[in-house]
C-alpha cells in the first residue's frame, strides 16, 4: 500500500511539472535563461521523458527540434515577437489567452472585459479549494497561465474528482477553440506545435484521471 501511494505521488509530481511547464510557456515569452535550460541537459531530460509516452512522442520531439533551432538572439527575439503578437497585442490576429473570451463571449461578439465575470467566478472557485490567485502575476484568474498553474497545484494537493472537474470546466472546455485560433494566426509555428502538444496532453491526462 505504501509503495502504491509513493508511485501515485511520483506520477502526480510529474503531472504537476508538465502543467507548470505549460503554464510558463503560455504565460510569457521565452527568455534567454529559459531557452538555455530547455536546450541544455534539463530540457533533454524533459523531452526524453515526454517522448516515452507514445501519444506525446511526435509533438514533444517537434517542440524540442524547434527550440534547438533557435541559435541566435535574433531568432529568440523573433519567437518573443510571435508570443507578443499572439497573446498580448490587441488586434484581429491576436489569440485571447483568457477563458472568458471563449466561454462568456458577449452578445456583441466582443470579448468580455478583463477581470470580468469569468475572472470573479474562477477566483471564488479557487478559494473554495483553498487557493488564491498569485499576486505576482498581474493577469486575470482566467488567463491560461494561471489556470495551468492551479491545475499543477491540484495534481499535488487535490482529489481526483477536483482535478477532473477543474480540467473539464476550465481547460478542456475551450482548448479546441484556443488551439484553432493559434493555428490560424501563429506565423512562426512554435505555438502551433505547443498548442497541439497541450491538447494531446489534456486528453492523455483526462484518461489517466478517469482510469485512476
Amino acid at each position: 500500500m505504501v509503495e502504491v501511494a509513493a508511485l501515485e505521488q511520483q506520477q502526480n509530481n510529474a503531472r504537476a511539472m508538465i502543467y507548470r511547464w505549460l503554464s510558463s510557456l503560455f504565460s510569457r515569452e521565452i527568455e534567454s535563461q529559459s531557452l538555455a535550460l530547455l536546450q541544455g541537459e534539463e530540457g533533454e531530460l524533459l523531452f526524453r521523458q515526454l517522448s516515452f509516452q507514445p501519444e506525446l512522442r511526435d509533438t514533444s520531439l517537434a517542440l524540442q527540434d524547434r527550440l534547438k533551432g533557435i541559435l541566435t538572439e535574433e531568432q529568440r527575439l523573433h519567437l518573443a515577437a510571435d508570443y507578443c503578437g499572439l497573446f498580448i497585442v490587441a488586434g484581429k490576429f491576436c489569440v485571447s489567452p483568457y477563458a472568458g473570451a471563449y466561454l462568456q463571449r458577449l452578445d456583441s461578439g466582443e470579448d468580455p472585459p478583463l477581470f470580468g465575470p469569468m475572472h470573479q467566478h474562477i477566483v471564488v472557485n479557487l478559494k473554495t479549494m483553498g487557493f488564491e490567485v498569485d499576486k505576482s502575476f498581474p493577469e486575470p484568474a482566467d488567463h491560461i497561465g494561471v489556470l495551468l498553474a492551479y491545475m499543477a497545484e491540484l495534481c499535488q494537493q487535490g482529489s481526483g474528482a477536483q482535478q477532473q472537474q477543474f480540467m473539464t470546466d476550465y481547460l478542456l472546455s475551450w482548448q479546441d477553440d484556443f488551439s484553432t485560433q493559434i493555428e490560424r494566426f501563429d506565423q512562426g509555428g512554435f505555438y502551433v506545435c505547443l498548442a497541439k502538444f497541450y491538447g494531446l496532453w489534456l486528453q492523455l491526462d483526462k484518461q489517466w484521471l478517469r482510469d485512476g
